[in-house]
């Protein structure tokens, strides 16, 4: 094997050296602005998690009466409208269940 001449060492030394370089500014980039945020990461895709079951639980099962009764209370304006609703309990909570015999999902049963 021929011996490498003096440009080609200088060529392979500047480029080990700047992927060595890239290496440690990269792992200085994740050290420094990535982990501080790891915390803030994992809390964000617990809450992510929780609402893709969340959603995913609305679908196949609907609205039971409590989560109704705080919609109902967020977007209410007038208290009778929801002390109306609210008379009958077990009639509501009737409405709101979608029967078992039902197979599709809550939507397609509204």
């Amino acid at each position: 094997m021929d011996e490498m001449d003096k440009k080609q060492k200088d060529r392979y030394i500047k480029g080990i050296s700047l992927n060595v370089s890239m290496i440690f500014g990269i792992l200085i980039y994740v050290f420094w602005f990535i982990s501080p945020n790891y915390a803030l990461v994992g809390e964000l895709s617990a809450k992510i998690n929780d609402t893709y079951t969340h959603i995913h639980s609305l679908r196949e099962e609907g609205v039971n009466k409590s989560e109704f009764k705080k919609l109902l209370g967020m977007y209410d304006k007038k208290k009778e409208i929801s002390d109306s609703v609210f008379s009958d309990e077990a009639k509501l909570e009737r409405v709101l269940k979608k029967p078992t015999t039902f197979k599709g999902d809550y939507i397609a049963w509204i």
